[in-house]
């Protein structure tokens, strides 16, 4: 075989070999991620639904709890709210919904698990759970008939055993899942250790096959090769045309050959880069070559995808562009660094977790040319970890929200194991080492034996399980725990060793009692509701509350006070228990006694010696045999009206905190039942004088009307017979005035104007007070026409120009060219209502214009605005101007005369023909009218 052959066969070897073992490499390192990832996705859904399932238990006792006392308040009252029904049923649906991602969740564990020994384990938490929501639908059952109390809290302690079993059955399946995880997790890190492993040997094979190639090349060709030396220098000086001889009867002369070709295959030396580019930027890790003068000289695409530059964003930029600088310069001062977890860092400033690796690179002399960079992608691994991690807090958060601890017992050496929370719950320290006998220590001595005897009847009846509540000792009191242990066997067996959980339910317990006594404080109070509801007769009221408060406390004697109308002093009004003569002397004032300091206060009072209390001086009450005694202010809103007293005959001490805080709530019901009656008392007074008042009013009411009516008839009357001499005087004066009768002077007819102008003003007066008296008796009859703007307006002006040309004043009038051309409505009455508004504001107006405008005020409707500059109207008159006989200035020595009818007669007219009218006024500043009324049309005139 010629050397050209054996060399390139040996050279083909080495390369084959190295790109196998970095394929090899690669496909390890894919694994070994994959292995990482399946982990994450494993084991977290299957921990999630465990935390679900575990939340819906909780959640049912919860709000089954919530549906008992939302039940129980309804039945207290007589009726039950709407309101309260609609919290029942959604609380009740809470119940439901809570028990359907129970099973929702338990399925979707099943689906997650496979293995027989979790199934099973399934199973049994799908048994426990139906079993709680039946006993949770039969507490709210037996609580909504009204059932046994016994039954109810049989069912309940059913429904709290299920919620034990399965946060039991949900350890047993943590511990588990657990195991599970920890296997598939030693499991994963002892292939990555092997991939590792086998990274570093194939580093070293590689190393120990270039050493081999190199010792058979050199012994080889050594000699031989000498002789090109002198042609290779002048080559890489540059002198391509430099040939060499070489005359042997061996390969070596085929050298010489192609060694004399070598300048021509220059150029086949790109090819080769580009091979060896596409072989490093199909490498999975990432590669980055740094100068010696710490800038990047060489990057592969694996790097540029995950730090999301392009090539020449990268390529002679600063290696701290993606290292810390720090590191960068430590690399320099290192010939090798192997597997150091650090970050690299993208273009959008985001830390990239990577497995870091790298080597120097020196030239012939030694010199550090650069550093090879090699890191792998752990972003993955870190998830996972960091998952892990945060899975293991939230379950020790749980397990501290729950107050639930866990313990592990090894039989063969009684070793014990405690969690963080177990030494929480029987106030050990974390330091002390944990033991049965520190266990015994805080146990009450009565428990010892029930905890020793499960645990001995377990193990001796070959239970796999057990549980017991027992009582310890605390530094604010005692204690209840609640523990669930499990026994695991060899074999044959034998127990191996014991493990479970300890839960402190220490306020379970106290809430059970609050409830129970609390149950039984509101039902007696329900009761005495009842009675006090039941009637409003005050003295009947006052005894029945008395007797009912005794009986409620099993003491000889309740009193109620009040007081009296004075507020000094306090009566007895209702007792139990209590002799009349010691009723009648007992009037105690204001803060003189106990009682009395009570009210003043408005603080409860505990008297437990009434005979050696000085505050208590009452001979017939010592006499009477009252001991002790316990008082309560009786409130309405924030105010005492007096007090609510229990006493007791046989002993002293005969009530504490408990009973005055009960007294309170009970004195404030009876205090509203009392001012309940009082107020039914002065109600039935109030109603009696209202009923009085009303037939005033309406007998009132009756006379103003025909008052009114006589007032329209008889100013109608006056009117009608004043008319006819009006007319009479002013015939006969035009007459006289026009010389009739004789020839006129200069100072008859200066008489004659004097009595046409006041013969005009008292017509005008008489045609007002005839068109209040039509418009109050409703005998006006409209006219309703079609007419032009012009033919309203022009009449009216050609009469006022005259009055305000007498006065120097201007009188204009507009037009607004968007009204329509014909209007409809009674246009004698409208150019009454005109006139009117003209001549008031002539009248009031001393220097300056009166503007008149008619226009459009919209789709339906047009306006007229009578508007002057004159001494405007003052606010206060503005409310009352429009009534009938009201004047601005009503004095007798008044400027303007007139009756005060003008406004009156418009407003009513106006009102007539569906408008209404609106006045702006100021002083000085002149006022303004604006009368807005309906566009009519033909139809709308028929309809």
């Amino acid at each position: 075989m010629s050397l050209r052959i054996k060399l390139a066969s040996l050279f083909i070897f080495v390369a084959l070999s190295i790109l196998v073992i970095g394929l090899v490499n690669i496909q390890l390192m894919r694994g070994t991620t994959q292995e990482y990832t399946k982990l994450t996705d494993q084991n977290v859904p299957v921990f999630e639904a465990l935390g679900h399932i575990h939340s819906s238990v909780t959640k049912i006792r919860e709000e089954t709890l919530t549906v008992l006392l939302l039940i129980s308040e309804a039945q207290q009252s007589q009726t039950t709210p709407h309101q309260l029904d609609q919290e029942i049923l959604e609380e009740y649906e809470e119940v439901e919904e809570a028990y359907q991602d129970f099973t929702l969740w338990l399925d979707h564990y099943s689906a997650l698990v496979t293995d027989p020994r979790r199934q099973a384990l399934v199973q049994e938490i799908a048994q426990v759970g139906r079993d709680g929501f039946e006993a949770s639908q039969m507490i709210i059952t037996l609580k909504e008939q009204e059932g046994s109390g016994d039954t109810i809290f049989g069912h309940r302690d059913n429904l709290e055993q299920a919620e034990k079993d399965i946060d039991a059955l949900l350890n047993t399946a943590i511990d588990l899942e657990r195991a599970a995880f920890n296997a598939n997790r030693s499991q994963a890190n002892s292939n990555a250790n092997l991939t590792y492993a086998i990274n570093t040997i194939s580093i070293l094979a590689s190393l120990g096959l270039a050493i081999f190639t190199g010792w058979i090349i050199s012994r080889t060709v050594a000699d031989p090769i000498t002789k090109l030396k002198e042609a290779a220098a002048a080559i890489g000086r540059g002198q391509l045309d430099t040939t060499v001889s070489i005359h042997s009867s061996d390969e070596f002369e085929f050298l010489g050959q192609a060694f004399n070709q070598m300048a021509l295959d220059l150029s086949q030396t790109t090819v080769s880069k580009a091979y060896l580019d596409n072989i490093i930027n199909s490498m999975g890790e990432m590669l980055i070559v740094i100068d010696s003068d710490h800038t990047i000289s060489r990057v592969n695409q694996t790097t540029l995808d995950l730090l999301q530059y392009e090539e020449r964003e990268l390529i002679g930029q600063p290696a701290q562009l993606v290292l810390a600088e720090k590191m960068v310069a430590e690399l320099f001062t290192q010939e090798t660094v192997r597997n150091v977890e650090t970050t690299y860092l993208t273009q959008g400033d985001q830390d990239v977790p990577v497995l870091f690796s790298s080597s120097l690179l020196h030239d012939p002399e030694g010199q550090i040319q650069g550093v090879v960079c090699i890191a792998f992608d752990i972003s993955e691994r870190k998830k996972t970890e960091d998952a892990l991690r945060q899975r293991e807090a939230q379950l020790s958060e749980a397990q501290r929200i729950a107050k639930l601890g866990y313990w592990r017992r090894d039989l063969a050496n009684n070793q014990i194991h405690w969690s963080e929370q177990t030494y929480e719950i029987y106030e050990v320290s974390p330091q002390v080492e944990p033991t049965l006998d520190i266990i015994y220590s805080k146990t009450l001595p009565e428990d010892v034996d029930l905890i020793q005897n499960s645990v001995q009847s377990a193990i001796e009846n070959g239970a796999t399980m057990y549980s017991f509540e027992h009582r310890v000792f605390r530094r604010d009191g005692i204690g209840y725990i609640n523990s669930i242990g499990h026994i695991i066997r060899e074999p044959d067996g034998q127990p191996l060793l014991t493990y479970g959980t300890s839960q402190d339910i220490t306020q379970l317990k106290q809430v059970e009692v609050a409830l129970q006594r609390s149950s039984e404080q509101l039902t007696t109070m329900y009761e005495i509701a009842q009675l006090i509801s039941s009637t409003l007769d005050f003295e009947k009221l006052l005894d029945s509350i008395a007797e009912s408060t005794a009986c409620l406390f099993n003491c000889e004697a309740c009193t109620i006070r009040l007081l009296d109308k004075n507020g000094q002093q306090l009566n007895i009004v209702g007792a139990y228990g209590i002799d009349q003569q010691v009723m009648t002397p007992t009037q105690p004032k204001v803060g003189g006694s106990i009682v009395g300091k009570t009210v003043l206060l408005s603080t409860p009072t505990l008297a437990p010696d009434l005979q050696n209390n000085p505050d208590f001086d009452h001979p017939a009450a010592i006499k009477e045999g009252l001991l002790s005694c316990a008082t309560v202010p009786l409130k309405v809103g924030l105010t005492a009206i007096g007090t609510l007293d229990v006493h007791s005959k046989t002993k002293k001490n005969a009530f504490d905190q408990v009973d005055l805080h009960f007294l309170e709530k009970l004195a404030s019901q009876a205090a509203i039942a009392i001012e309940n009656a009082r107020l039914y008392a002065i109600a039935q007074h109030e109603i009696i004088e209202h009923e009085r008042i009303a037939r005033d009013l309406e007998q009132a009411r009756d006379q103003a009307l025909e008052a009114s009516r006589l007032k329209s008839e008889l100013l109608a009357k006056v009117s009608h017979e004043l008319r006819t001499p009006l007319g009479a005087i002013l015939g006969y004066t035009e007459l006289l005035k026009n010389g009739i009768f004789g020839p006129v002077s200069d100072q008859h007819s200066r008489i004659y104007h004097a009595i046409l102008d006041n013969t005009h003003y008292l017509n005008d007066m008489v045609n007002e007070l005839l068109d209040q008296a039509q418009l109050e008796s409703g005998k006006i009859k409209l006219n309703i026409e079609a007419f032009s703007s012009s033919d309203l307006i022009d009449p009216i002006m050609a009469r006022m120009d005259i009055l305000a040309k007498a006065k120097n004043l201007k009188l204009k009038f507009e037009v607004d060219p968007a009204l329509p051309a014909n209007l409809w409505s009674d246009k004698k009455r409208l150019q009454q209502v005109i006139a009117n508004l003209i001549s008031n504001a002539i009248k009031f107006t001393p220097t300056g214009q009166v503007e008149v405008r008619l226009y459009a005020a919209g789709p339906d409707h047009w306006a007229i605005r009578v508007s002057d500059t004159g001494q405007g109207i003052p606010k206060e008159a503005q409310n009352y101007i429009f009534e009938p006989f009201r004047q601005v200035d009503g004095s007798a020595t008044r400027q303007h005369t007139g009756a005060g009818l003008g406004l009156s007669i418009v407003k009513q007219m106006v009102a007539l023909l569906d408008g209404k009218i609106e006045l702006t006024s100021e002083l000085n500043q002149g006022s303004t009218f604006v009368i807005t009324l309906p566009v009519i049309t033909p139809e709308r005139k028929r309809s």
